[in-house]
């Protein structure tokens, strides 16, 4: 039997369902991509480098479909543009249905929206597509904003393997969290459970695996707190700060970032009744541009009160 869900999650109940459903096909086509490499094709996006894979695309194009079909007034900031594959158009299409238009699912994608637009969606079709690659954690990222706040979000977690207290299974779990209503679990059947707020505090600093344990920043932090640090790949560091399994995520990025590689994230540490602010202690502001408003990085703790002062006074002494 399904749970009473809070108003504020009814609110949203349209655009939850039609993204799960995006969400669950978009986990499909990156584990059939993520065990046979050859239907994966990396390459480097011609704009910047980083790697991307048939992958992404395929993914973007099963969420942006569902969103668009039942909500054809949002538009959608993503990642992925189709220009980029080129000649690799037929792989790509070889990963979806036959009948599958990915003219219309790529229809409301943009790098940025208008000042005046009050609601738009970020996505990030796989977060972490290095470890992807390697055969490592990644994350599928969506968030919806309303007045430039993250009011819902979704991470998939394809290779979800029992970290969150209360739900042991190990299978692939989508995690959504919902202005004022808290975090829910969800699996690949579709149910939806709600995941109760931490009450148990972790001692565990967790960063990316590019992030240096020897970075003076993490230092101060880890050596003043009487911390323990863990690396991990993806924003799947925010469903653990978010749910309690660590205590602090420090992102050490000193330019502007996406709006896509920390919304989805951000509103599950703050549901899950963590705080996040940039590095400076300021909140994260999520700009048109399809950026976030610092350059100073960003920080995301679930811990006793005073503790998230205390990690960005160190953070900042580090920088020093």
């Amino acid at each position: 039997m399904e749970p009473d869900f809070p108003e504020p999650f009814l609110r949203y109940k349209k655009e939850i369902d039609a993204v799960l459903e995006g969400i669950r096909d978009a986990i499909k086509v990156t584990l059939i991509c993520f065990h046979d490499k050859r239907k994966m094709k990396p390459f480097k996006k011609p704009s910047d480098g980083s790697n991307v894979t048939l992958a992404d695309f395929a993914a973007q194009a099963y969420i942006t479909s569902k969103i668009t079909r039942i909500l054809p007034e949002d538009y959608i900031i993503s990642e992925e543009k189709l220009e980029n594959l080129g000649k690799d158009m037929p792989l790509l299409k070889s990963l979806l249905p036959d009948d599958f238009d990915l003219d219309f699912a790529y229809s409301k994608c943009v790098d940025c929206v208008p000042e005046i637009c009050e609601r738009y969606w970020v996505i990030d079709p796989i977060d972490g597509t290095s470890s992807f690659i390697k055969g490592g954690q990644y994350a599928v990222g969506v968030a919806l904003l309303v007045g430039g706040r993250v009011v819902l979000s979704f991470v998939g977690y394809p290779l979800y393997s029992g970290e969150i207290p209360g739900f042991p299974q190990t299978e692939p779990a989508i995690i959504i969290a919902v202005e004022n209503a808290g975090l829910f679990f969800s699996n690949m059947k579709g149910s939806i459970s709600p995941i109760p707020k931490n009450t148990n505090y972790s001692n565990k600093l967790i960063t990316s695996f590019r992030t240096s344990r020897k970075a003076k920043y993490i230092k101060n932090v880890v050596e003043a707190l009487n911390l323990e640090v863990h690396q991990f790949s993806s924003m799947i560091k925010g469903i653990l700060v978010g749910t309690g399994h660590s205590v602090a995520y420090v992102r050490d990025f000193f330019f502007i970032e996406r709006s896509h590689d920390i919304a989805p994230f951000d509103l599950i540490v703050r549901e899950g009744g963590g705080i996040s602010t940039d590095g400076n202690g300021k909140p994260i502001e999520y700009l048109p541009s399809g950026t976030i408003n610092s350059s100073s990085g960003s920080i995301f703790t679930n811990g006793p009160p005073g503790f998230h002062q205390k990690v960005v006074e160190q953070f900042r002494r580090g920088l020093q």
